[in-house]
């Protein structure tokens, strides 16, 4: 019943959020030993405040977790920040582990926030035009400077999900605490 209600309660976060899932195979390891490795992962390897634990299933060998994720970069010599709200299902199972990363926004350092799919859409020029007429905004930035720091703040954050699930995997793999 917990489960249940914990499930509701985030629901409306993985309707509108966008995933990204993968199987990463890891033989010779069994479901509960990845799931126990997985969990130690999560609570000394996350910074306090980044990521909580929100479902923790041992029967299913699921855990998810939902949390913000701070990205700091330069904007023209600016010093800047992203927060990008998420969450991460793990569901294990004998020599393998699916994980599905759902991103539900990105809200800048002014407290202006976007839905995912519309950040992605802005490291364009052609996104970030259809963007500015959707929402009636006028831009700080022209657009070409506007578009290179968007891509250049779309990778951070691809790259930082990926540097997770790697550091995750390698801990699940080697059993080995990640710094």
């Amino acid at each position: 019943m917990k489960t249940i209600v914990c499930f509701l309660i985030l629901l409306p976060f993985f309707a509108s959020a966008q995933q990204r899932s993968e199987v990463v195979e890891l033989t010779g390891k069994s479901a509960e030993e990845l799931y126990g490795s997985a969990k130690e992962y999560l609570v000394i390897n996350t910074k306090p405040g980044n990521l909580f634990i929100q479902i923790d299933n041992p029967a299913e060998q699921k855990i998810i977790s939902a949390g913000v994720k701070n990205i700091a970069f330069s904007l023209q010599k600016y010093p800047t920040y992203i927060d990008v709200n998420y969450a991460i299902s793990l569901q294990f199972k004998d020599g393998n582990y699916e994980y599905s990363v759902y991103i539900k926004s990105i809200k800048y350092e002014d407290g202006f926030e976007i839905n995912y799919d519309d950040f992605k859409s802005i490291t364009t020029k052609v996104g970030w035009e259809t963007y500015l007429k959707k929402t009636g905004l006028k831009p700080v930035f022209n657009k070409n400077v506007a578009t290179e720091g968007n891509r250049k703040v779309y990778a951070l954050l691809e790259g930082n999900i990926d540097g997770l699930i790697s550091d995750l995997t390698n801990h699940l793999r080697n059993g080995k605490q990640i710094n």
